[in-house]
């Protein structure tokens, strides 16, 4: 008589004798209901920093537990991969090749009963110095087809003189639950991204910028409309704003419908500022081209919006710039009748806004 106790072996050896009973107690497989992709992002708690945030990307769960994916890091991309034990914990290391960087682990616990399903923990320095908790959510397809068009504007703490005046731009579409967003920051910075959305419509941001020596990231949610907030930052660089910065941005957004006019105005005002400039002109908006109203500023003006996806392009002759017309960018919020954008001067960024 005896008992072997709890084994977790594949297989087990044994003599068959008279009278032996044998009694198997069999657990419920939980990792068949944490199936799925995940993505996430990961940060240090007391701020977010280039160098200790990134993304749990594609991070994918099988049914026997194992798990695969990569983490993205400073611009750099890393595979990770391995398997959860019973209690839901997977951990792994990585080394990195980069000069003057030292590896990092990754702890990772399934979120047996969490809603929605999610997969939680940390990615750490090997040598101690940070260590950034991460969430990844389970992707989704619950939300249907949609675009939408959003502005990135100015961190209210920070002076123009210090940062960007204006304010980005992005247009994103929803479809078959990839999210796309492609737009411009608002120093004239292009970004773009894939990414799977999670239920209830949450989508990580996590854009490599400037050659890796920038970056934008965090949460937005596109349950209705683009809502959620950002941290961009630039380091010290010899561009425009040379000292760098860290802003957070509180985005704005609208959803976008492709019709013929985008916004009709009779009569609205397109103000442009910063960069040692303030102009105002008393405009009209008509299939979706700019009109500037007798008795407006003696600048030129012209401005169009394009149907297709709500982005806005005008050129204006500043008043000490000459004959020269200076391109500036942006997108219309069509739920608000409004648009934003920047433009990039001569030792600034400026901003432009049509009401």
């Amino acid at each position: 008589t005896g008992s072997l106790g709890t084994i977790s072996n594949k297989s087990i050896q044994f003599i068959m004798e008279s009278n032996l009973t044998i009694q198997a107690n069999f657990v419920t497989n939980l990792f068949l209901g944490m199936v799925g992709t995940y993505n996430g992002l990961f940060a240090e708690s007391d701020g977010v920093t280039a160098d200790t945030a990134g993304m749990m990307n594609n991070i994918v769960v099988g049914p026997k537990g194992t798990y695969s994916g990569k983490i993205k890091l400073g611009g750099h991309g890393y595979s990770i991969g391995g398997k959860f034990d019973q209690s839901g914990h997977g951990r792994d290391g990585v080394s990195r090749d980069e000069p003057g960087l030292s590896g990092f682990f990754v702890n990772l616990d399934l979120g047996w009963r969490s809603t929605p399903k999610r997969i939680t923990g940390i990615v750490a320095n090997s040598n101690g110095a940070w260590a950034s908790p991460f969430v990844a959510n389970l992707s989704s397809n619950t939300l249907g087809s949609s675009a939408f068009t959003m502005l990135l504007p100015p961190d209210p703490n920070t002076s123009p003189v210090a940062s960007p005046g204006g304010d980005g731009y992005a247009t994103i579409t929803n479809r078959d639950g990839k999210i796309s967003v492609v737009g411009k920051l608002a120093d004239g910075e292009s970004f773009a991204q894939t990414v799977p959305v999670a239920e209830g419509g949450d989508v990580p941001v996590y854009l490599d910028l400037y050659e890796h020596t920038g970056l934008l990231t965090g949460w937005i949610n596109l349950a209705s409309r683009p809502t959620g907030t950002l941290t961009w930052i630039k380091k010290a660089s010899t561009d425009l704003y040379p000292i760098g910065f860290s802003n957070r941005v509180a985005v704005i957004g609208s959803g976008y419908t492709n019709v013929t006019p985008s916004l009709s105005l009779s009569r609205g005002t397109l103000e442009i500022l910063g960069d040692g400039e303030a102009l105002t002109f008393n405009v009209s908006l008509s299939n979706n081209k700019i009109g500037v109203l007798s008795g407006s500023a003696t600048n030129r003006l012209t401005g169009t919006i394009q149907p297709k996806t709500g982005l806005l392009q005008l050129k204006f002759g500043r008043t000490r710039g000459g004959p020269t017309m200076t391109p500036a960018a942006g997108a219309l919020l069509q739920n608000s009748n409004r648009a934003g954008g920047f433009f990039v001067g001569t030792n600034q960024a400026g901003a432009i806004r049509l009401h």
